[in-house]
């Protein structure tokens, strides 16, 4: 509870030790963690991503690339342009 509290970006760091010891569900719920407290966390929604892949959930790594994509670049899926590009 203390580290929940004082030092949220612990998680990113325990998911990466996770990761690395190969403990996916670890690294997953570390990383879900860390993007509850910061939702627009480009590196933490990058990982929930690649470990979807990983784990062959597509829809949840669709979900996360597309928030990822419109943090980077706002509006991405809502231009005519962009439309265009992934029909």
């Amino acid at each position: 509870m203390f580290c929940s509290v004082f030092c949220p970006d612990i998680y990113p760091d325990l998911g990466g030790v996770a990761e690395q010891m190969g403990d996916l569900e670890h690294a997953l719920s570390a990383y879900e963690n860390a993007l509850r407290h910061n939702p627009m966390s480009l590196s933490g929604l990058t990982q929930v991503a690649g470990i979807a892949r990983i784990k062959e959930n597509y829809p949840k790594v669709s979900r996360n690339f597309d928030l990822l994509l419109n943090l980077v670049v706002p509006g991405i899926f809502g231009s005519p342009r962009t439309t265009a590009l992934f029909s």
